[in-house]
């Protein structure tokens, strides 16, 4: 039961009580201001989060590329010791022309691996040299 604002014991609720309509109007225009200047520190705060987390995203698709090209470094690696360990229980009646085979795919495993480091140390040193700065960018 309330009446104009106030309660059953005629204490205002919202503290305006023996205030007049001047005075009432000024405290609700503060209250405004600090409204509307914490609405506005709420945006920019939500700005600088999106900004945040789209660096996150970026961060985490670069580790993810790096993640692949070593994986694919160690995976040409491994393939090019056992095609090597394989080449060596070959019959001697084939060994020349396994020889020749090998050799022609060793060369090749050998520049795919300089090139593949090659990408891997570029973007390794770019994404560490991103860190570097900053996490803000600055």
């Amino acid at each position: 039961m309330t009446n104009n604002g106030n309660d059953v014991n005629g204490d205002d609720i919202n503290g305006y009580d023996g205030k007049t309509d001047h005075q009432v109007i000024i405290e609700l225009e503060k209250e405004t201001a600090q409204q509307a200047n914490q609405i506005s520190e709420l945006t920019n705060r939500l700005n600088q989060t999106q900004s945040d987390n789209e660096q996150l995203m970026k961060l985490a698709g670069q580790i993810s590329i790096i993640k692949v090209v070593f994986a694919g470094c160690v995976f040409i690696l491994s393939s090019t010791l056992l095609l090597s360990a394989a080449s060596w229980f070959v019959a001697p009646e084939h060994s020349e022309s396994v020889e020749k085979t090998v050799s022609s795919t060793l060369s090749l495993a050998e520049r795919a691996l300089l090139v593949l480091i090659g990408v891997l140390s570029s973007l390794a040193s770019g994404l560490y040299g991103q860190r570097g700065q900053g996490y803000n960018g600055s």
